[in-house]
């Protein structure tokens, strides 16, 4: 496969969809009618990614899906794509994932569909983190989504929990009914009461497996108020944060807090071994 394919301006009824390699399958086309406008009015700045002509003479476009749509809703003649002539399913699947992983907020059911193929491709989770380009961990966690029960994908669905938590709690407790009393308790402290939900993910983070969720209730309010801090990072690293963000589907607020706890736990032990 060339790492760098040629630009090519294709009419739409050249091009097709190869749905098998598209990785965004839920709600793809949400803000298409913005997109198109927008494309009316200033072209098309990112192209499509499609492998070379078929039998029939068509190009099967595997990332770009929505651009697609917006295109073809706008009106445009002409469409650029970069033409991959000899690409298999699995490397344009990476390719779909990889762009989408950067792009608009992609539905965490499709990341973990496209992750369980990539990795019966690759055979292990690293091989799959390698060609992503992000941590065997962010790879776990996306095949660690599918196993969660309906209820709790509901929640990340309504956007009532990050599936990052949901997958912790879901690991911590093997009991699926506690996993998901856990996951309301959280799910249900508004995203304004921000000291009230930290100190509950505190102590979900800090209980054992064996905790009622009375226990878990009492080390929330018992917990020490935290304080907060104002940071201001590099334009650089805030992008980093964002990123990291984006593909672990929290906040970045959350992940510099995780930096931020894990760089002074270093601290305070190398405090101890002095």
């Amino acid at each position: 496969m060339k790492r760098d394919p040629p630009l090519e301006y294709l009419k739409p009824d050249e091009l097709e969809l190869w749905q098998e390699a598209n990785v965004r399958n839920n709600d793809p086309m949400q803000n298409l009618d913005e997109l198109s406008r927008n494309i009316r009015r200033n072209g098309l700045r990112v192209p499509l990614l499609a492998r070379g002509k078929n039998a029939r003479g068509k190009y099967g476009v595997f990332s770009g899906k929505r651009r697609l749509f917006a295109c073809v809703k706008a009106g445009l003649g002409i469409i650029p794509c970069f033409v991959f002539d000899r690409i298999t399913l699995a490397q344009a699947m990476i390719l779909s994932l990889s762009e989408n992983m950067h792009g608009l907020p992609m539905d965490y059911e499709d990341r973990s569909s496209a992750t369980k193929h990539l990795l019966r491709h690759f055979k292990d989770m690293d091989g799959v983190a390698a060609a992503l380009g992000v941590t065997t961990a962010t790879v776990k966690r996306y095949i660690g989504y599918d196993g969660l029960p309906d209820g709790i994908k509901l929640l990340i669905a309504k956007r009532k929990i990050t599936p990052t938590a949901a997958i912790d709690i879901y690991s911590k407790f093997e009991d699926e009914e506690m996993a998901l009393k856990v996951c309301l308790e959280l799910s249900e402290i508004p995203a304004t009461s921000k000291k009230e939900r930290r100190s509950m993910a505190f102590a979900i983070k800090s209980a054992r497996a064996t905790d009622t969720l009375e226990e878990i209730r009492k080390a929330a309010k018992t917990s020490e108020a935290g304080t907060a801090y104002t940071v201001l990072l590099p334009g650089e690293k805030s992008r980093t944060v964002e990123r990291i963000a984006a593909v672990r589907f929290t906040t970045k607020e959350d992940i510099a807090e995780q930096m931020l706890l894990e760089h002074i736990r270093q601290v305070e032990n190398a405090e101890m071994r002095r």
